[in-house]
């Protein structure tokens, strides 16, 4: 899947439907991704709350439901959500950016 071809994307990820089962997390995350790429944030968002909840220590949704929350307005549960998972699981390149992106101030 190469950057900016979601069409491309979208084929991808309908052939791996068809051999995966309906809630594999590779499959939600590819589906969340595309969502996420596509503007669809209100389906983006249902998708990383699941991949969330199914794996409560996933870093990478945690960003990406944040960056979506901020941009929907809800900054402080943006910086909130970042600030937790700064906490729980020490820093990386992602989370740092995800923080400057979102005005998150470590406490």
């Amino acid at each position: 899947m190469r950057l900016g071809d979601l069409d491309g994307a979208r084929a991808a990820i309908d052939q791996l439907a068809d051999r995966l089962p309906a809630r594999s997390l590779t499959l939600r995350r590819m589906e969340a991704w595309h969502a996420h790429q596509s503007g669809r944030i209100v389906e983006a968002l249902a998708l990383y709350h699941e991949i969330a909840q199914r794996m409560p220590g996933d870093r990478n949704a945690a960003i990406n439901l944040a960056l979506l929350e901020a941009a929907q307005g809800d900054v402080e549960g943006a910086s909130r959500r970042l600030r937790e998972l700064r906490a729980s699981g020490g820093e990386s390149a992602e989370l740092a950016a995800a923080m400057a992106q979102v005005g998150a101030t470590p406490r």
